[in-house]
């Protein structure tokens, strides 16, 4: 089981908070000064290839409170942190290394659930997110989301 899915099932911000610390200081060592993490995705379709193991869980407010915590963290030792894969890879099968994943949800469904931690993030000051190459055709019908007017003016509207 990878950290993600570990410091999840804790739900202890202070352990999310120390062990990204920990991790900005072996960055620093090695001259890095972003890390692209944390992954605020979902974990809502167990098959799910991309957040296995790598998520916080399926809870919107959990892996908002985990993925505040990790930023704070990595904040603490000098590191930026990227939260990604805004708005979400939780709900697909698909790895989207290899294909175009689909998200057949609406909007209320992105709001009420998978962009909670992104909200989370931005209200506290997160400075960079990494938008998804994932298909929203009940949203917006021609642009993956890391092209879509639709999903990225969302962001900028938010930050």
């Amino acid at each position: 089981m990878a950290l993600g899915a570990q410091l999840g099932r804790a739900e202890k911000t202070e352990f999310a908070e120390q062990i990204a610390r920990a991790m900005a200081l072996e960055l620093r060592a090695a001259g890095c000064n972003l890390n692209f993490a944390p992954m605020l995705d979902l974990h809502v379709n167990p098959a799910s290839p991309v957040t296995k193991d790598r998520s916080f869980g399926a809870e919107p407010h959990v892996v908002a409170k985990m993925g505040v915590a990790f930023d704070r963290g990595l904040r603490a030792g000098g590191v930026l942190s990227c939260a990604k894969h805004f708005p979400g890879h939780g709900d697909t099968l698909v790895d989207p290394h290899r294909d175009l994943p689909v998200f057949m949800g609406t909007m209320e469904r992105l709001e009420s659930s998978e962009l909670v931690p992104f909200a989370a993030a931005v209200a506290a000051g997160e400075a960079l997110i990494m938008t998804a190459h994932i298909l929203l055709p009940r949203i917006d019908t021609d642009n993956p989301a890391s092209l879509s007017h639709v999903m990225l003016g969302m962001y900028c509207a938010a930050g």
